[in-house]
């Protein structure tokens, strides 16, 4: 439950040190994988991956896909293959993830087209097919996923078919929408649907609209540690593109060293990715001014001063006042006292 919390805010750290010890207790006790154990692995897994180590990801993947193969429970195994197949997709061993999502039907019975196992399935196809170039057949899969509106599920759908439309070159503008309930689902999500506008928008032209959500999407994924996932975004790729004319050498070494799997100065990174309104409210939080007298200072409304607050707290990864001026001291954002 509480790595959940966790993975749902962003917080990938934290997810790594409470799983790393429920794994570690769990192997000290010697029993056999368990539903919830396998989950861990794969937890783990997830993180290694966003870490950058592939090897250690394939390892902990390799290792729940051997412990589930005699399993009677048909629903996990299913589940483990649909993530490690995902993962291979993702490394472009294309024939491998073929291989293990293929097997996925041969685990489950006649399961409602709702459950969660097919909709793993039909979804990870289709990110197979959208990175094999096969973006028609991709949208036969995702024609089959059911989502209620406004949950986290509808949004990966929605995300998912935007992708699907870019590559036919079919997206337009209505693939800009904002989907209900974006503000509330976890950060991944939210992060995913950040970098397909980001590309709606480029393949729609509109270059300065794609360069904002682009720097709010990598500012977002670097405080929360997603790395992995924007060094596989072509948006992150495209934004250094339209960056390097601009004279932002910073930005634009820092979307490098994503992109090659180097690991950014986080420093550097949140400087450059707090706009300046956003640097400016900052600056006043050490202070003892109310959110009226720093908008007061700032000649803005109160609403205003929420609104680039909401902001920092996301690139900061923190979630209060008192935690953004810590972790802006730490990255040198603002003088200690």
């Amino acid at each position: 439950m509480l790595a959940s919390i966790h993975l749902d805010r962003g917080h990938l750290d934290r997810v790594g040190k409470v799983v790393e010890s429920a794994v570690s207790a769990w192997d000290e006790r010697g029993r056999p994988l368990t539903a919830g154990a396998a989950d861990m692995y794969l937890v783990l897994g997830a993180l290694a991956e966003e870490a950058g180590d592939v090897e250690r990801a394939r390892d902990l993947y390799a290792y729940t896909l051997a412990m589930t193969g005699n399993m009677r429970q048909g629903l996990l195994r299913a589940l483990v293959l649909a993530q490690a197949g995902g993962f291979e997709a993702r490394c472009g061993n294309h024939e491998v993830a073929d291989s293990l999502v293929g097997e996925i039907p041969t685990w489950w019975p006649d399961f409602p087209p709702g459950l969660h196992l097919r909709q793993s399935y039909h979804r990870v196809q289709a990110e197979l097919l959208l990175a094999a170039g096969r973006p028609e057949e991709a949208r036969t899969h995702v024609a089959d996923l059911i989502a209620e509106p406004g949950t986290a599920v509808a949004v990966c759908v929605g995300t998912l078919r935007t992708r699907v439309r870019l590559a036919l070159g079919e997206a337009d503008e209505s693939d800009l929408e904002v989907p209900p309930g974006l503000d509330d689902v976890a950060l991944p999500v939210r992060l995913a649907r950040l970098l397909v506008v980001a590309d709606v928008h480029l393949a729609l032209g509109d270059h300065d609209a794609a360069i904002d959500i682009g720097r709010d999407a990598v500012a977002l994924g670097l405080a929360a540690g997603f790395r992995a996932t924007l060094g596989r975004s072509s948006a992150v790729r495209s934004l250094g593109r339209l960056l390097a004319p601009r004279g932002e050498e910073a930005v634009v070494d820092q979307i490098l060293a994503m992109t090659a799997g180097g690991d950014p100065d986080e420093s550097t990174a949140a400087t450059v990715f707090l706009s300046d309104k956003e640097n400016e409210v900052l600056a006043f939080l050490p202070t003892h001014l109310s959110y009226a007298g720093i908008a007061a200072e700032l000649f803005v409304s109160v609403n205003t001063v929420k609104f680039h607050l909401k902001n920092v707290y996301g690139k900061l990864g923190v979630n209060d006042r008192a935690g953004a001026v810590h972790r802006a001291r730490e990255l040198g954002l603002i003088a200690d006292r």
